[in-house]
């Protein structure tokens, strides 16, 4: 291994047509690893953790929130606010979102700062 350090230059997508075998997996405690008999090292970006729901009600949690986001949840350390924006813009792009008392990101608002702990 000679340490040389090379940059990707260049992503190309190539179609296939049949089923192939991919692995995507995370390494305990590092972010940074070898991989290939070419001693590559390659550097993966930590996942956030999520926020663990609160026990209660619906009413309590605020979990009156559209359908489509259902599952969705607030990371460790994220606002209501910052959670409903990140969801919105997965959704619709980033845009200006109607923040009104009964729009979507007031609803995701209140479940992202009601609804965990």
């Amino acid at each position: 291994m000679d340490k040389t350090v090379a940059y990707l230059s260049q992503i190309e997508e190539t179609p296939i047509n049949e089923l192939v075998t991919v692995f995507n997996f995370e390494v305990e405690d590092w972010n940074t690893y070898y991989v290939s008999q070419l001693n590559i090292l390659v550097h993966n970006k930590p996942q956030r953790a999520f926020k663990k729901p609160k026990p209660g009600s619906g009413k309590e949690r605020a979990s009156n929130i559209p359908h489509w986001a259902k599952g969705q949840r607030p990371y460790v350390g994220e606002s209501g606010k910052d959670f409903a924006r990140r969801v919105l813009d997965e959704k619709y792009g980033k845009i200006n979102h109607d923040t009104g008392p009964r729009s979507e990101f007031n609803m995701l608002k209140k479940y992202g700062d009601r609804g965990f702990e």
